[in-house]
């Protein structure tokens, strides 16, 4: 294990730049980018993981381990600084703000591998790790669904940038680099406070299996969907009633809304069909924050 720092060109007097982990042996082709939200963190305690097991490890791994260092520092989403998030403003600007000044130096860093994954944190949703295949124009990389395949996904998002609704992911890391045609995908995990030692161990051997098999022939046994996003109706405490994984149908109910001003009851209904793959945890919720997700199927969607 070694760890590197890259400086990164500061438009203020602080040292602004990211730390980068190598394990295994041989020079890195792959790079693994951590931390580009500062309040996702489950990443880091399967770096953790895959740490105490290096030997077990099929390839060499660059891990960038603070994508947005300003922001892992007072663990929120996004640059303190300029407020901006990181996923957003990609490929960056060098003369920028902060943020741009990080999107830049970050997007030039991993050009030299031969893949890039992301890992995230979807936080406050009750969910099983899922991929996201970014795309560009809506093609999609074929050799980035075959090895994204190894780590055994139920869901494989496809985001459809050309929506109102995930436009916003056209400054994403992800679609930029699919643009460029460089190999990349996502995954995106549950929150670490839901999750036990013994689920930590297991998605970091997932991992670890995913990598021993690039270039070995692979099954896509997973479903390639769109995402349906359902927010709440009134703000209130939220209580699931249904379960990850089930085909819903319009307007069946997965859940109730308590509101604490007037005690009124709200049921939380499904607008369309689909498989219900993500739910929000019990909690306090304000009016149009996401509730839930459907999965619906993908053209081309492997099954």
């Amino acid at each position: 294990m070694n760890i590197v720092f890259k400086p990164i060109s500061s438009p203020d007097s602080r040292p602004l730049g990211f730390h980068v982990m190598t394990l295994g042996k041989g020079v890195p082709k792959i790079c693994f980018v951590c931390g580009i939200h500062g309040d996702e963190i489950t990443p880091h305690y399967l770096i953790q993981k895959l740490c105490a097991v290096e030997e077990k490890l099929p390839v060499s791994l660059a891990i960038v381990l603070d994508a947005n260092p300003r922001a892992l520092a007072v663990q929120q989403r996004e640059t303190p600084d300029d407020k901006l998030d990181l996923n957003r403003v990609f490929p960056g600007n060098p003369e920028g703000n902060i943020t741009e000044r990080i999107a830049d130096a970050l997007y030039h860093y991993v050009q030299e591998f031969e893949l890039i994954i992301e890992l995230h944190t979807f936080e406050r949703m009750d969910m099983e790790a899922f991929c996201i295949i970014p795309t560009a124009d809506g093609t999609l990389n074929e050799r980035a669904l075959d090895i994204l395949a190894g780590f055994e996904p139920w869901y494989v998002w496809k985001p459809n940038i050309q929506t109102n609704s995930e436009g916003k992911y056209k400054g994403a890391l992800g679609t930029t680099l699919a643009g460029s045609g460089k190999p990349a995908f996502v995954i995106e995990f549950p929150s670490v406070r839901v999750l036990n030692d013994k689920e930590l161990d297991m998605y970091a051997e997932r991992l670890i299996r995913m990598l021993s098999g690039i270039g070995a022939p692979v099954q896509r046994n997973f479903h390639l969907i769109e995402r349906i996003e359902g927010k709440a109706p009134t703000a209130g405490l939220f209580t699931p009633c249904a379960r990850l994984h089930i085909e819903v149908k319009p307007g069946e109910c997965i859940g109730e809304l308590f509101s604490i001003e007037n005690g009124e009851r709200t049921e939380v209904c499904v607008s369309s069909a689909g498989i219900l793959f993500q739910i929000r945890h019990r909690g306090l919720v304000k009016k149009d924050e996401p509730l839930y997700a459907l999965g619906v199927p993908a053209g081309g969607a492997h099954e």
